[in-house]
């Protein structure tokens, strides 16, 4: 069995697979599973030397998001350590190592580094953490909570650590979890529900199921659409993994269904994305419809806009899939016919980042998260560049 990692549409290398998109109302099919040897065999998965893939780092553990910031990635460990590959090399101590909630979709979850790093060394995370006065959720007796921490970094190591924004509730399952900042300079934080029946998400009071705005040091902007008093800058999301904008600005979130219709939202400022009630499809104004919809799921999670051309890419967006275990290169807007893989064979996909300066692009592996079939160099980070 071929034990590739396969690649397509990326310099030529490999033909492309293409899957036929289709608008909100007649959902996306789940695309055929991407091989999975070198999964459940043990054997490491071999990258032909005339690809443009390299393995950056082997071993991570239930990674879940990266950054980027000139030679370094950083990478969070659901179990609460902030990983650094530098030059191509993991070091072998973490930056910081959090006390994170073991929870199934809880942690340590996403990653940012300010747009200043090369000044003030900040980096944003997103943790999942138990609160020891036992005080529970809004609408439950669960004790998880979500905060977003900045830290100060120095010569790769810890040097400061403050929380900017807290009292996020929390949830076994659906956290949400991201942290980008726009180009705005602003940084958002997407947050998840409590339970499935949970109406907190189309509550503006609270920041459950929320795109959150706020400033660096975690106050909150003037223009914010709900006046300077809210963080929230949309409602009605279930779980959002991943945020970008395109050239013009527009901002796109992918955010994980409860078995299907996982949706690609077009974010307009202090909208309501529906959840619980509605999926998919917006108001009766079609306010908040969704620009895509998956059924059944192929599980979303990061998405970056591409806009270089040292990949050849045909498409302006790439997206990680767990579920499809694929990096696809997309276009979002309604009406384009193709979906395309440029990479598989590496088993499921959480994160994408686009570097700004040479267009390459880094993804990390999530086989070792309890739904995928780990391999002995599981799981790791991948560079794919020209």
């Amino acid at each position: 069995m071929d034990k590739r990692i396969q690649i397509a549409a990326v310099a030529g290398a490999i033909a492309f697979s293409v899957m036929v998109l289709s608008s909100p109302a007649d959902p996306l099919p789940l695309p055929d599973p991407a091989s999975m040897s070198g999964r459940e065999g043990g054997d490491a998965l071999s990258v032909p030397a005339e690809s443009s893939v390299s393995i950056l780092a082997t071993g991570l553990e239930k990674p879940r998001a990266i950054a980027i910031y000139g030679d370094r990635v950083f990478v969070t460990e659901k179990a609460g350590a902030v990983r650094v590959v530098q030059n191509g090399t993991l070091l072998e101590q973490p930056l910081a190592a959090f006390r994170a909630a073991d929870t199934f979709d809880g942690g340590l979850l996403g990653i940012a580094a300010h747009p200043d790093f090369e000044e003030n060394h900040y980096l944003y995370v997103y943790l999942t953490y138990v609160r020891q006065d036992g005080a529970g959720a809004p609408d439950g007796p669960a004790t998880l909570w979500n905060k977003v921490v900045r830290i100060t970094e120095a010569d790769s190591r810890l040097a400061d650590a403050v929380d900017i924004i807290d009292g996020i509730p929390g949830s076994k399952f659906t956290n949400g979890g991201f942290v980008k900042f726009g180009p705005d300079g602003k940084l958002y934080v997407g947050t998840g529900t409590t339970s499935e029946a949970s109406h907190l998400p189309r509550d503006a009071g609270s920041l459950a199921g929320k795109i959150l705005r706020i400033n660096d040091d975690g106050t909150i902007p003037e223009d914010n659409p709900l006046g300077p008093d809210s963080a929230v800058y949309s409602l009605g999301h279930r779980n959002p993994q991943g945020i970008t904008w395109d050239g013009s600005g527009a901002m796109y979130v992918a955010e994980h269904g409860p078995e299907k219709n996982d949706e690609i939202n077009i974010i307009t400022p202090g909208a309501d994305y529906g959840w619980p009630d509605r999926e998919c499809s917006g108001d009766e104004d079609g306010a908040g419809a969704a620009v895509l919809c998956y059924d059944p799921s192929i599980e979303p999670g990061g998405i970056a806009f591409y806009d270089h051309d040292r990949l050849g890419l045909d498409q302006p967006f790439v997206m990680t899939s767990l579920r499809a275990s694929n990096l696809y290169q997309i276009d979002f807007e309604e009406g384009l016919p193709s979906q395309q893989t440029i990479l598989s064979g590496a088993g499921r996909i959480r994160d994408v980042v686009v570097h700004p300066e040479d267009g390459s692009v880094y993804v990390i592996t999530s086989n070792t998260d309890g739904k995928g079939f780990a391999g002995p160099d599981d799981d790791r980070l991948i560079h794919i560049k020209r």
